[in-house]
């Protein structure tokens, strides 16, 4: 597993979509497999419909990809990033917010700084 991506949500339906977006389009161009957990503190906004879509839409062409946790109440940032960050399994961890989207080239951009600067700090 090349990269894990945390992504809390609460009440982002709007934002989210284009996270997901472009964070699926970015990931899976990569060779290695990668995984998104988009962990949901309860949402009454559709939220969890939504996240439910984007899992069945990869279900079968990439089952690991997506990867909700679903929450019936807020449990605050630090509880629900860490209950994902214990599932995950991947060389890199990529931590965001549900209104942040990145691309294929600032992730192959970290990545290639994380590698060559392993011995650095």
């Amino acid at each position: 597993m090349l990269i894990s991506t945390v992504i809390l949500s609460y009440n982002s339906i709007e934002p989210i979509k284009r996270c997901l977006d472009e964070l699926t389009v970015a990931l899976l161009k990569f060779e290695e497999e990668s995984e998104i957990f988009i962990v949901d503190n309860g949402s009454q906004d559709g939220s969890v419909e939504l996240i439910k879509q984007y899992e069945n839409t990869y279900k079968e062409s990439h089952p690991a990809l997506i990867k909700p946790i679903f929450f019936e109440h807020n449990t605050g940032t630090t509880f629900s990033r860490n209950a994902a960050l214990k599932k995950s399994t991947g060389k890199y961890v990529l931590v965001l917010d549900s209104d942040a989207y990145i691309n294929q080239e600032a992730i192959k951009t970290l990545i290639n700084y994380l590698e060559n600067n392993k011995d650095v700090g």
